[in-house]
């Protein structure tokens, strides 16, 4: 497929590919369904629907969603930690125990495809008290409805949330999307 533009008396052909994958939740996160703990909603101008949720202990963000179909997922968070926070952050599915996740710098992209690395994507120049999108993977769900939660402790801030199909094609995508919308987020509220 591709876009075609004029251009002086000529036209100019643009490739284009279109991927459409069902997202199970795509979510504000001053959005969710329950913030409970040392977890509170704040206006930051800067950020997505000009509202995030700060932690400033222990706290908690519970989102409901309903998944169309079962199948690995990876959740796309923009989230940013102050520079002498707690960077320790959970995920739990369904009330299951959590699963402890970090918060590590990437150099470069060279290494995409391999798992272990596959938490963060993030350019070396970037720190964790820079807005950035983090990528959990292998959250598996079931057709249904579900309940997704995050745990984080202080200096954690969370802005979106985005799961998505975990693949090669929606990975990339998702990838080049959020890197520029990190541009200008006030902008583009979900």
């Amino acid at each position: 497929m591709a876009v075609v533009v004029g251009q002086g008396d000529g036209q100019r052909r643009v490739p284009v590919q279109v991927l459409v994958a069902e997202a199970p939740l795509v979510r504000e996160a001053e959005r969710a369904d329950e913030i409970s703990g040392a977890a509170r909603v704040r206006e930051v101008a800067e950020l997505s629907g000009a509202r995030g949720v700060e932690f400033t202990g222990r706290g908690r963000l519970a989102t409901d969603l309903a998944a169309p179909r079962g199948g690995t997922h990876a959740l796309w968070l923009r989230a940013r930690w102050e520079p002498d926070g707690d960077s320790s952050l959970s995920l739990a599915v369904d009330g299951a125990s959590p699963r402890p996740l970090r918060v590590t710098r990437m150099i470069g992209f060279e290494d995409w495809t391999n798992p272990g690395r596959a938490h963060t994507k993030r350019f070396h120049t970037e720190q964790h008290d820079h807005w950035a999108w983090y990528r959990i993977p292998d959250v598996c769900l079931t057709p249904g409805r579900h309940r997704l939660t995050l745990s984080a402790g202080q200096g954690t801030w969370l802005d979106a949330l985005a799961l998505l199909p975990q693949d090669h094609a929606s990975d990339r995508a998702a990838m080049n999307l959020f890197q520029n919308w990190n541009f200008a987020p006030w902008h583009n509220p979900f």
